[in-house]
């Protein structure tokens, strides 16, 4: 179902809200539940907005908001309603608990078109470039219908999952709708400078020789070039002092080689394998190879957590997958 007018309503008649959103958040999901969390505040609601995972260092100057890190309080009653963003799968949900045991009213907004979540009202636009974008047409719903604010904190929120999810609108997911949600932001007075900043040129010094060391020494090519991946061992992480959580955008040293069409990164965490892959051409879909190994995400963009595997079964298994689509 994708109706955001049911959303803005129940967001308006709700109101002690927990915002949630996946694991390892990105720039969509820390823009949309922090723009979220702000926009519910701004208008008079009590919300408070979890991170199990740290968002990314370098979105932290765009917030003012003090996120939970660790909450005893998701099933005492003290939220009445659970606001989950950005989630495709339950299992990414960024934190300890479940769904199912929240004492309350659960709404899940979302882009992903394998959405498994399973709440009192399911808002999954498959064809919304992001979830901030989602947002930001229901803080415009809910501007106009019950004058309420979106201050420039907010937008800017909005703005920055916008913008990373699309790849500042060079993606294939950018249509007319997304800038016509970033434009509603903009006259709300999103700050794009501060945006861009953040996203594009805030890299640390040990981030640039990680992804150096990446390009000059882990990049491989098969398939006559089409497939371009790398496996990065955690030792090249403990060399630099580098978490992936601020590295949204290294895959994209994968994408840019001309001639590649699907990039595949793939990294240690933990007890499990982390896989992105990307593709350049609607032809070569990578969602299908994600969601085989059971991961999720976009046709063009999807990701796998990989469990009970070993690394060179998991290579192996991908470059079979992505062999067979490019025959």
């Amino acid at each position: 179902m994708n109706n955001l007018q049911e959303a803005a309503s129940f967001l308006y008649q709700s109101d002690d809200f927990l915002v949630v959103s996946h694991v390892k958040p990105d720039g969509d999901a820390a823009g949309s539940a922090l723009g979220m969390t702000q926009f519910l505040r701004d208008n008079g609601k009590k919300a408070d907005v979890l991170f199990a995972d740290d968002i990314p260092d370098k979105f932290k100057i765009l917030t003012s908001i003090d996120y939970l890190r660790n909450t005893n309080d998701w099933n005492t009653g003290k939220y009445q309603t659970l606001l989950v963003l950005d989630c495709a799968r339950s299992l990414r949900l960024n934190s300890p608990c479940k769904i199912e045991n929240f004492n309350g009213k659960v709404i899940n907004i979302d882009h992903h078109i394998d959405n498994d979540v399973n709440a009192n009202i399911n808002v999954v636009c498959g064809n919304a470039s992001a979830c901030s974008s989602m947002c930001a047409d229901i803080a415009m719903i809910m501007k106009n219908e019950y004058n309420w604010h979106v201050s420039k904190e907010c937008a800017t929120l909005f703005y920055l999952g916008i913008v990373t999810d699309t790849g500042s609108f060079r993606f294939s997911n950018t249509n007319k709708d997304t800038f016509l949600s970033a434009s509603f932001l903009l006259e709300c007075s999103a700050d794009s400078e501060a945006v861009i900043n953040a996203a594009f040129f805030s890299k640390k010094e040990n981030q640039q020789k990680f992804e150096a060391d990446m390009i000059l020494n882990y990049i491989k090519r098969d398939f006559n070039g089409k497939y371009v991946w790398a496996y990065l061992p955690q030792e090249l992480f403990d060399k630099y002092g580098f978490d992936m959580k601020d590295g949204e955008g290294v895959i994209e040293f994968l994408r840019e080689l001309d001639g590649g069409i699907i990039s595949v990164l793939i990294y240690p965490k933990d007890d499990t394998f982390k896989v992105s892959l990307r593709s350049k051409d609607a032809r070569y879909p990578v969602g299908p190879i994600a969601r085989s190994l059971n991961g999720g995400g976009h046709e063009m963009a999807s990701g796998i957590t990989a469990r009970n595997i070993s690394k060179d079964e998991l290579i192996k298994a991908l470059q079979t997958k992505i062999g067979e689509l490019f025959k």
